[in-house]
């Protein structure tokens, strides 16, 4: 018996959404882009920062860095 192809193997089945796990957890999880922009944030990072995801993705991960602590 032939192994299958792996081209003709679906991983579709398995795929798992992350933000499911991530909006879980009660620790604050932010993720950022390779250009340092916020990605992702779970609602315990919403409730640290006091501050919604609606207004922070898109924007600059120093956004939620304190000014003192930038340099």
């Amino acid at each position: 018996m032939a192994a299958p192809d792996v081209k003709e193997f679906s991983y579709a089945p398995y795929v798992v959404d992350y933000r499911q796990l991530l909006d879980a957890f009660s620790d604050a999880v932010i993720a950022a882009d390779a250009t340092n922009r916020i990605v992702y944030l779970n609602a315990a990072a919403e409730r640290l920062l006091l501050w919604p995801a609606s207004e922070l993705i898109g924007k600059p991960l120093t956004t939620i860095i304190p000014a003192r602590m930038r340099d």
